[in-house]
């Protein structure tokens, strides 16, 4: 539907096939993962969990169940890594885009995304 801001539509039915089975999607997927990624970065770093401190940055296993059960092995350096890694992901999700929009990757996710909730 029309926002009113431009009477045209498109109606093409591949064109919206294409938004609806595929746009759609990616968008909710990285919305997910950027707001799972908030939810993550915000727990990694409270103090009163710890975490980070309690897990050093090498090669020590995280006994989580994986050796028992064949998952793939966490080491305290992964923990380090995935941390570092996601703040640097939200980062570019609130970088201004070339024309100063404040947090363009995001904002242009929300614009599409119909779920996009965190998974922790």
């Amino acid at each position: 539907m029309p926002d009113g801001t431009n009477d045209a539509a498109i109606d093409d039915p591949q064109t919206v096939a294409f938004v609806r089975e595929q746009l759609r999607v990616v968008a909710n997927s990285f919305l997910t993962a950027l707001r799972t990624a908030d939810v993550f970065a915000k727990n990694i770093a409270n103090p009163d969990l710890g975490v980070l401190e309690a897990i050093p940055n090498d090669e020590t296993i995280i006994d989580d169940g994986a050796l028992a059960d064949g998952r793939p092995i966490v080491r305290g350096r992964h923990v380090h890594r995935l941390a570092d890694m996601t703040e640097r992901i939200r980062q570019f999700a609130d970088a201004p885009d070339a024309q100063g929009n404040e947090q363009a990757f995001r904002n242009a996710l929300i614009a599409v995304a119909v779920t996009g909730r965190s998974l922790i």
